[in-house]
C-alpha cells in the first residue's frame, strides 16, 4: 500500500516522462480501496483515530460545498471535470484511512526518495545528452515543474529523514547530492526556494526537539555541537542547490527576473493573480462556481490561476477558502498538540514534505489534482498519533500490553 501512496505522488512525473495514461490514477486509488475493504473485513476490532476521521470529514465537506457551487458556475464543461476530481479526492482519503497502517509513513518516505532519485537521474541525463548547462531545448523543459516538485519533495524528505533517524545515515549523503543536483538543474525557482525554507524550518525544529532550543542557545552563543553541525549542514545543503541552479543560464536569468522585480512587470502569473483578486471581489462569499477559476483569472476555461487559495476563492468564495484552510490545517493542529510530547521519527519528515507541497500549490499546479496533499496529510496524521513504529497505535503505554492481539488502524 505504501507503494501505491508514493505512486500517486510520483505519477505526474511518470505521466510527463513516460506518457502514462491518466486512468492510472483511478487504478491506483481503486487498488487502495480494495486493500482498505480487505483490511476492514479481516481485522478484528478495527478502529480509526478521530483525527483521521476529522481529516476525511473536512475533505468531504469541502468537496460537497464546491460541488454545490456548480449550480451557479459560469463554466461550460470544466466543472464536470473538477467535480470528478473532487469525488476521487473523497474516495482516495477513505481508501487511505482504511488501507494504511502505522508502518505506512516510514515506507512512503523510502519510496518517495526512490522515485525522486529516478526523476533527478532523468534531469541530469538530459543535460549530459545535450552537452551544455544553458538550460534550453531540454527533453523535460515543457514539464519541468512536475519534475522539480517531485525532486524537491525528495530533497526535503531525504534531508529531514537523515536528521530524524539514527540508522542508515551514511546512505543519505550520496542520495542527497544526486537530489540536490537534480533540483538545481530542474529549471524551477519556486521548488528550490520552497525546499530551502522547509529544510531550514523543520531541521531547526528537529534539532531543538533533540538537543534543546536552538534559538535560546544561539542567543547565548552556546550551541550544542550537534546543533551547530545540523545548522551548517542545512546551510551547505542550500548553498549547493543554489550554486548548481546559478550555473544554469536559464535558471540564473529567471532568478534575476524574480528578485529584480522584472517578473512583476512582465505579467504572467502576476496578471492572473490580479485578475483573480478583482473577480473575487465581485462575488466574495460564494464565488463564481466550480470550474470558473480559469475563466475569471483570464487563463481560459481549462486553465487555473496557479495559486490554490485564489483558485478555490474564485470557485467557492470565502466559504470554500475557510473549509480548505480548516482541512489543510489539521496536520498542523496535530503538530501544535503533539509538539511538546514524543513523536515518531517519520512525523517531522512527512509534515515537512506536506508543507513543501502546500507551498508548491501556492504558486503552480491545479489544486484539484493535488492527490499528494491527501496522501501526505493522512501519513502525517498516522505518524503523529501512531507514535513509534513499534508501538500499538492510538493507545497509551499502559494499554499496549493488553492489545498485542488486536490490530488497531488509526
Amino acid at each position: 500500500m505504501a507503494v501505491c501512496c508514493a505512486a500517486l505522488i510520483a505519477l505526474p512525473f511518470f505521466r510527463a516522462h513516460l506518457e502514462v495514461p491518466e486512468y492510472a490514477y483511478l487504478i491506483v486509488i481503486l487498488l487502495l480501496g480494495y486493500i482498505g475493504v480487505f483490511r476492514v473485513i479481516t481485522t478484528n476490532d478495527f478502529r480509526v483515530r478521530k483525527e483521521l476521521v476529522a481529516f476525511c470529514f473536512g475533505l468531504v465537506l469541502f468537496s460537497a460545498w464546491m460541488g454545490f457551487s456548480c449550480i451557479w458556475s459560469v463554466s461550460r464543461n470544466q466543472y464536470i471535470t473538477d467535480m470528478q476530481r473532487l469525488m476521487l479526492f473523497s474516495l482516495l482519503v477513505i481508501s487511505l484511512i482504511c488501507a494504511c497502517s502505522r508502518r505506512t509513513p516510514r515506507l512512503v518516505i523510502t519510496y518517495i526518495i526512490i522515485f525522486s532519485l529516478i526523476a533527478s537521474s532523468v534531469v541530469i541525463w538530459a543535460y549530459v545528452k545535450l552537452g551544455d548547462l544553458r538550460g534550453y531545448h531540454l527533453l523535460f523543459h515543457q514539464s519541468y515543474l512536475v519534475f522539480a516538485t517531485l525532486i524537491g519533495l525528495g530533497v526535503v524528505v531525504s534531508f529531514l529523514n537523515m536528521l530524524s533517524q539514527d540508522k542508515g545515515k551514511r546512505l543519505n549523503g550520496p542520495v542527497g547530492l544526486v537530489l540536490l543536483s537534480g533540483l538545481g538543474l530542474s529549471l524551477a525557482r519556486g521548488a528550490l526556494i520552497s525546499a530551502m525554507l522547509v529544510i531550514i524550518l523543520f531541521s531547526t525544529y528537529i534539532v531543538s526537539k533533540r538537543y534543546g532550543s536552538v534559538w535560546k542557545r544561539l542567543l547565548k552563543m552556546r550551541l550544542h555541537k550537534k546543533q551547530l553541525t545540523v545548522i551548517l549542514g542545512a546551510v551547505v545543503f542550500c548553498i549547493v542547490a543554489v550554486a548548481v541552479a546559478l550555473n544554469v543560464e536559464r535558471t540564473h536569468s529567471r532568478l534575476y527576473r524574480l528578485f529584480s522585480g522584472a517578473e512583476l512587470r512582465e505579467g504572467g502569473r502576476i496578471a492572473w493573480w490580479a485578475n483573480s483578486i478583482e473577480n473575487i471581489a465581485r462575488s466574495p462569499f460564494i464565488g463564481h462556481g466550480l470550474g470558473s477559476n480559469g475563466i475569471m483569472a483570464g487563463v481560459g476555461e481549462d486553465g487555473y490561476p496557479h495559486n490554490l487559495l485564489l483558485q478555490v476563492a474564485l470557485d467557492g468564495g470565502i466559504i470554500g477558502v475557510f473549509l480548505l484552510i480548516g482541512w489543510l490545517a489539521l496536520p498542523f493542529k496535530a503538530f501544535l498538540r503533539k509538539g511538546k510530547g514524543n513523536f515518531s521519527a517519520e512525523w517531522p519528515v512527512i509534515l515537512g514534505g506536506y508543507t513543501f507541497v502546500i507551498l508548491e500549490y501556492m504558486k503552480s499546479s491545479n489544486f484539484y489534482t493535488a492527490r499528494s496533499l491527501v496522501v501526505l496529510g493522512v501519513c502525517a496524521l498516522l505518524s503523529a498519533f501512531g507514535g513509534p513504529s513499534s508501538a500499538v497505535s492510538g493507545l497509551r503505554p499502559q494499554q499496549r500490553e493488553k492489545s498485542k492481539l488486536t490490530v488497531v488502524t488509526h
